[in-house]
């Protein structure tokens, strides 16, 4: 689900919730998880997206009184890559591009993390989900401070820690994402939209690319 900043009618801005449709792993009694990608998107295509066209032409569907927008999400070759960054293609994107998916065609679908789907940010939009739990630490000769311990899923101990401002006092035991510069974790919000943190392996993983980041023209290369 993403929020589009887009014109109406009238040519004002007004923001427009589209869900976007990735990937497919069943289809009515059809197991097409097992298909490559090629296959998967197609079906997509032409089992979701045509037909919802065809009732919206023949007005069946008022896509004005749809809560949100529905469409697939579009891939491109890997010749295409250089292109997602130019001017031309970015200004037509009525939301902000923070990241890429490279996604392989002749693989099945895989749930949960894989190793073979790889995901690209930019450094400055790399971050990583945790559990954060605040805890006043008193020691001797020095005043009473809150140190915000930052918890990845299933973990005993914390993976990282942060000073804990008054800003951050509410998000005690909250999902918070969080950015690294400069040697620090950096508070960026709360992730209302999730109830665990990162895993260990997937927050290792954001991690060495926080410390050893690939930038656009490096990836393009």
């Amino acid at each position: 689900m993403i929020i589009d900043h887009v014109k109406d009618e009238r040519g004002n801005m007004v923001d427009l919730p589209r869900l976007l449709i990735y990937d497919i792993i069943h289809f009515e009694d059809m197991h097409v998880g097992k298909e490559n990608f090629d296959i998967r998107f197609m079906c997509i295509r032409r089992e979701l997206i045509e037909p919802r066209n065809a009732a919206i032409k023949a007005g069946r569907i008022r896509k004005e009184r749809e809560p949100m927008s529905v469409r697939v999400k579009d891939f491109w070759e890997l010749e295409a890559l250089p292109k997602l960054f130019e001017p031309k293609f970015t200004k037509n994107v009525g939301h902000e591009i923070d990241g890429l998916i490279l996604q392989p065609v002749d693989a099945p679908y895989t749930p949960g993390r894989s190793d073979i789907v790889l995901k690209w940010k930019p450094p400055s939009h790399n971050s990583i989900d945790f559990r954060l739990q605040i805890r006043k630490v008193v020691k001797e000769g020095e005043l009473p401070q809150h140190i915000g311990y930052l918890y990845v899923q299933h973990a005993n101990e914390p993976m990282a820690t942060m000073k804990a401002t008054k800003k951050l006092l509410p998000y005690d035991n909250k999902i918070i994402e969080c950015t690294f510069d400069n040697g620090q974790w950096i508070f960026m919000r709360e992730r209302t939209d999730k109830s665990l943190p990162n895993s260990l392996k997937t927050a290792q993983s954001v991690y060495n690319s926080m410390i050893n980041p690939i930038d656009k023209n490096l990836l393009i290369e």
